[in-house]
C-alpha cells in the first residue's frame, strides 16, 4: 500500500518506488535546481545517468553525488540505453541525437561508433546481446547495427507511418515487436528478416507496447484504449477502454502488474483482473522522466523490475486510489 505521500515539497523531486513485494514509496530526494533534467536511466552498476539537453551526468543513486564529469554532445540527447560489452566489460551507452545513433564508452567518454543511416529522428533504441543494437525512427523504418564492429546490418521498411516504439519479446528468441502511428503492431523475426505477424484493432495511432510475463503484447493508443494481444494467434484478447486518460507509455513491472502514463497521470493496473488499482495525479506538475530499474529475467521471461524512478516537477502530488496487494 502506498501512503504518506507529501502534499507539498520542493519543485524538483525524484521518487524511487519499489514494486518487488508491496507498493511502497521508500525514498524521496529533494534535488537542486540545476538538476532540471529531461530524463534519467538506471545502470547495472547501481548508478544513474541523467540527461539535460546535450549533457550527460552520472550519479550515485543513493546520495545523488556526481560520480563522473559531465559529457556533452553537439545536439540534444533524445534516447539512451545501456548496452553490454562482454569483451571489455565496460559500460557502453547507445544514445541518439536527431537521426544519429552513437555508442559511448562511459569510462572514457569516447564515441566508439556513430551511425547516420536514418533519415529522420530516432524514436527508440533496443539492445540485442551480445553485440547488436536496433533503432526505430520517424522515417518509418527499423534498422540494426553491430556496435562492436560498427557494421550496418539490417533495414526493415516497417510501417507506413512513424514507428513509435520497438521492444524485445522475451518469450521468443530473435523476435521484436513494433508499434506505429499507422495503428498497427508488427512482430519481426530478426534472424529470418521478415515480419511474422501484423496486429490491427486500434482506431488511432499506437503509442507504446510492452510484453506481459505470459508473453502477451499490451498496447496503448491515441484511441484511449489498452489492448492485450495473443500475437502468436494474431488476435486481440481483451480491450480496456480508458475514457479518462490517453496513455502515451506502458511498462510491465512484474507481479502481474503493468504501469501506464499519460495526461499527467501515472497508473498501476492489475493484469489478471484488467483493472486500474492505483492512480497518481500529478496536479499542477509534470513527470519529466520515468526509468525502470534492474530488469529481472528468468528463462527468457521478464518477471519484473526491482524499482521505478520517477522524476517529477510540480507543487503537489495526489494518490487517487489505494489497494493492498497480496
Amino acid at each position: 500500500m502506498i501512503n504518506n505521500i507529501p502534499k507539498n515539497h520542493h519543485e524538483y523531486s525524484l521518487y524511487k518506488i519499489n514494486y518487488k513485494n508491496t507498493y511502497s514509496k521508500f525514498k524521496l530526494n529533494e534535488l537542486h535546481d540545476d538538476f532540471l533534467i529531461n530524463f534519467l536511466i538506471h545502470l547495472s552498476d547501481g548508478s544513474v545517468i541523467t540527461i539535460k539537453g546535450n549533457s550527460l551526468y552520472q550519479w550515485n543513486s543513493f546520495t545523488f553525488t556526481k560520480r563522473r564529469k559531465k559529457y556533452k554532445d553537439q545536439l540534444d540527447i533524445k534516447h539512451i540505453i545501456e548496452i553490454a560489452n562482454s569483451e571489455s566489460k565496460n559500460i557502453l551507452l547507445a544514445y541518439s541525437t536527431a537521426n544519429i545513433l552513437k555508442i559511448l564508452c562511459l569510462s572514457t567518454l569516447d564515441i566508439i561508433h556513430s551511425f547516420d543511416n536514418h533519415e529522420w529522428e530516432i524514436t527508440s533504441i533496443l539492445n540485442i546481446p551480445p553485440n547488436k543494437v536496433i533503432t526505430s525512427s520517424n522515417d518509418n523504418t527499423i534498422k540494426m547495427f553491430d556496435y562492436i564492429t560498427g557494421d550496418y546490418l539490417l533495414n526493415f521498411n516497417a510501417h507506413i507511418w512513424v514507428v513509435n516504439k520497438i521492444i524485445v519479446l522475451y518469450s521468443e528468441s530473435n523476435k521484436i515487436a513494433s508499434c506505429s502511428t499507422d495503428r498497427s503492431i508488427k512482430v519481426w523475426d530478426i534472424e529470418d528478416e521478415v515480419c511474422s505477424t501484423v496486429l490491427e484493432g486500434h482506431e488511432d495511432g499506437v503509442t507504446d507496447i510492452c510484453e506481459s510475463e505470459e508473453g502477451k503484447i499490451i498496447s496503448v493508443g491515441e484511441d484511449r484504449c489498452i489492448k492485450i494481444w495473443n500475437w502468436k494467434k494474431a488476435y486481440c484478447e481483451y480491450t480496456i477502454e480508458c475514457e479518462d486518460y490517453e496513455f502515451s507509455s506502458i511498462w510491465w513491472i512484474g507481479s502481474q502488474k503493468f504501469m501506464t502514463f499519460g495526461e499527467g497521470s501515472l497508473c498501476i493496473w492489475d493484469y489478471a483482473n484488467r483493472k486500474k488499482i492505483l492512480v497518481y495525479e500529478m496536479g499542477g506538475g509534470m513527470i519529466k522522466g520515468i526509468s525502470l530499474g534492474k530488469r529481472i529475467v528468468k528463462n527468457n521471461i521478464l518477471i519484473g523490475v526491482e524499482s521505478v524512478y520517477v522524476f517529477w516537477i510540480g507543487q503537489s502530488i495526489e494518490l487517487k486510489a489505494t489497494s493492498n496487494i497480496q
